[in-house]
């Protein structure tokens, strides 16, 4: 049986898994402070675990293993270590989450994948790599988040008009690329259907609005507007593309 009996080595694994935990408290707070389901406690201990199974994996690299008669064969050093990068998948799968037409959950999962990377610097004495990158990740998170609020995305649905006239789907083709106060619209393709049988004309317009966040509200207030414009439109539907 291979055993450490060097103290030194014992607080200088202690110190790698020290300074893993403290890198993983550093991502997890932010997640906090934005109110994600994975925060502190979660990236501390995935930062902390890979900085352990890192830890093991050079141990049991060190280690003798007979086999066969001999005496000097050793353990992979990178097996255990390469484990963390597919496993950590499985739990960052777990924080993403499809709500209505978004997606959350996407930064989290790379946190949690970030935080396994930091761990594993920490277990090989990278405490220099772990700590400047975990700061920097924070900084990049925290401008990327100010930016994202401040510009403008696309935001790609489909609008299926249903009404009388195929002189109403201009009119609202000229509507929809007009200027509105709360957002802005451009029309990709437009098709116009004539059923003669039925006295309906059916517009298809596919639409990209440009939001400063990327939800439906705005999509659902160019409805209203069209609505009350055209009260002779007998319906319309949404679906979101994309």
């Amino acid at each position: 049986m291979y055993e450490l009996q060097d103290w030194g080595l014992y607080f200088e694994i202690l110190k790698r898994l020290l300074f893993a935990a403290i890198c993983g408290v550093m991502i997890g707070w932010e997640r906090d402070l934005h109110g994600r389901s994975a925060g502190l406690r979660t990236h501390m201990l995935v930062a902390l675990g890979a900085a352990l199974f890192t830890q093991l994996s050079l141990i049991t690299a060190a280690c003798p293993l007979p086999f066969a008669g001999h005496e000097r064969l050793h353990g992979d050093v990178c097996r255990i270590a390469a484990q963390i990068v597919s496993g950590i998948g499985f739990l960052g799968a777990g924080t993403i989450v499809k709500e209505g037409f978004t997606i959350k959950g996407l930064t989290t999962a790379a946190c949690l994948w970030f935080s396994a990377a930091v761990g594993m610097a920490c277990g090989v004495d990278q405490i220099m790599i772990a700590l400047t990158m975990t700061g920097g990740e924070l900084i990049l998170v925290f401008i990327g988040k100010w930016y994202e609020k401040k510009m403008n995305r696309i935001f790609p649905f489909h609008l299926k008009v249903e009404g009388e006239s195929s002189e109403d789907m201009h009119d609202i083709f000229k509507f929809i690329k007009g200027e509105h106060d709360y957002a802005r619209f451009s029309i990709a393709t437009m098709n116009i259907t004539v059923n003669y049988e039925m006295n309906l004309v059916i517009g298809d317009f596919y639409v990209e609005g440009r939001f400063h966040e990327s939800n439906a509200e705005h999509a659902f207030k160019l409805i209203k507007d069209i609505n009350e414009k055209y009260p002779k439109i007998k319906s319309i539907s949404f679906k979101r593309n994309g």
